[in-house]
């Protein structure tokens, strides 16, 4: 099988429907059908060592939960392993392969994304100016897409000038969701685009450059910032509540959590976990047993769910990618960038959302995935046109 090509065509059908259509078909599960697949190719190959680890976690964690964990039920446990491990599988796939896309098939997917964009803002908008109807459920999904199209174009097109343009006009565009989330996460990016001449390092210059452009995102994030932190009650607040009480599962359910599919992801309410009782929390609005539905609308309160071992090897997986980032940084600052705009989407979406584990994940961990790839690839010292994904 030409792993590239096989990689090329499912990877356009699911930005078809993983993304600009995902709302209006409504096909729920083809993120999860569609890392099935990659999992069953990936599982085929030989096992680098990264991954077997990773499998190993997850076994791990999953005999863990069906044993000991806070939610009994098998279903739960089973379908919040597939969504857990969603991201992962696209960060491996894409890490563990050498794709590379022809400079025909880059075309293709920039005109894809161009129309993707085009579309989703004017008619999306002209539908729903409020992308709560239309062509979005809602417009954090909008916001999503226009990111994850913004960083795309601006890796196909390789440090080109129109790329960075069409980068910057798409993330502008995405303006329109209206998120202050994602103003946190636009205003980082055209940092990283625009502004950013080397890597960043621990000393006073960027610690002055953090500080400000702390204060840049908080002055635009305040409204949440006040609903969310400063003005928040816990008992009636979901996405608060369920920051406030992840302390005591990580201490009550030491040092390996409450187990899969038992709190703060969409499972968990599916299959009604018992630990929101037990923590309180199911006469919560949007945490009861008969609304569910803000049970996963946040990412880091579910590390809960992986206690403190857990939580440590989630940090670790991410301390490595930075290690790699900076690695890659030094041949190709470019890739880096790109790196860095995904970092933190990732990591201000996860504040106050579930990107992290949701459908629209596959384009960031698929380009981080390729991103690192090179930095593999560098230090192996393999050739640079057999291998390097740019020069093919």
């Amino acid at each position: 099988m030409n792993i590239s090509k096989f990689f090329y065509s499912t990877f356009i059908l699911y930005l078809w429907i993983g993304y600009f259509l995902y709302d209006v078909l409504g096909i729920a599960y083809i993120d999860e059908l569609y890392v099935v697949i990659l999992l069953i190719i990936l599982l085929v190959k030989k096992w680098n060592k990264e991954f077997k680890l990773f499998i190993s976690i997850m076994f791990f964690y999953v005999a863990y939960s069906l044993l000991y964990g806070a939610n009994h039920s098998p279903q739960a446990i089973l379908l919040d392993t597939l969504q857990q491990s969603k991201p992962y599988i696209f960060f491996y796939f894409a890490y563990s392969f050498s794709i590379s896309f022809t400079k025909i098939q880059r075309k293709i997917l920039i005109a894809h994304i161009v129309f993707f964009s085009l579309f989703a803002a004017i008619i999306g908008y002209s539908l729903d100016s409020t992308f709560y109807s239309g062509l979005f459920n809602h417009p954090t999904n909008y916001a999503n897409s226009m990111f994850a199209y913004a960083i795309l174009i601006l890796y196909l097109n390789d440090k080109n000038k129109k790329s960075i343009f069409f980068c910057a006009i798409i993330l502008a565009l995405g303006l329109l969701c209206t998120r202050s989330k994602y103003y946190g996460s636009v205003i980082l990016a055209y940092y990283f685009i625009f502004f950013c001449k080397e890597r960043i390092k621990v000393n006073f210059k960027y610690l002055s450059y953090g500080c400000i452009l702390i204060a840049v995102v908080m002055y635009f994030t305040m409204e949440k910032l006040r609903m969310y932190v400063f003005d928040a009650d816990p008992d009636s607040i979901a996405r608060t509540a369920l920051y406030v009480n992840a302390p005591n599962v990580f201490l009550d359910y030491f040092p390996f959590g409450s187990g899969l599919g038992s709190y703060a992801v969409w499972f968990s309410g599916e299959y009604y976990s018992p630990i929101y009782d037990i923590y309180n929390l199911s006469n919560i609005y949007g945490l009861s047993r008969e609304y569910p539905n803000w049970i996963a609308d946040t990412f880091f309160p579910s590390l809960a769910q992986i206690g403190f071992v857990g939580t440590i090897l989630f940090f670790l997986f991410w301390k490595q990618r930075i290690y790699q980032l900076n690695l890659i940084s030094k041949k190709n600052f470019h890739l880096y960038k790109i790196g860095m705009c995904i970092l933190t989407c990732l990591a201000i979406e996860s504040l106050a959302g579930p990107l992290y584990v949701t459908n629209y994940n596959a384009i960031y961990f698929l380009l981080l995935g390729l991103i690192c790839r090179n930095e593999l690839i560098l230090s192996k010292r393999f050739s640079a046109n057999n291998e390097f994904i740019y020069n093919k």
